[in-house]
């Protein structure tokens, strides 16, 4: 699994909610936090990825959980880490 992760929210089309962590802070969820894009193909590039990202390919994610079943698609997920 590629992980693709944003830092900052610049050009992102999509409305986020925003996680706040603090040192009391335990196990948060991401589920709810992240896009994801299929690959039937399971053959694309960083480059492809990052222009369906532009294209708005990506969706939004609007479960509580992540699950896609049994695939054989290469799944890529993006989310936003705020520095």
């Amino acid at each position: 699994m590629l992980l693709v992760i944003s830092l900052g929210a610049g050009g992102l089309g999509w409305a986020q909610t925003l996680v706040a962590l603090t040192p009391e802070t335990g196990r948060v969820s991401l589920a709810t936090h992240v896009a994801f894009l299929r690959d039937p193909s399971g053959m694309m590039t960083f480059d492809q990825v990052q222009a369906s990202t532009a294209a708005g390919q990506f969706t939004l994610n609007q479960s509580e959980k992540l699950c896609f079943g049994f695939t054989d698609d290469a799944i890529w997920f993006r989310f936003v880490l705020d520095l």
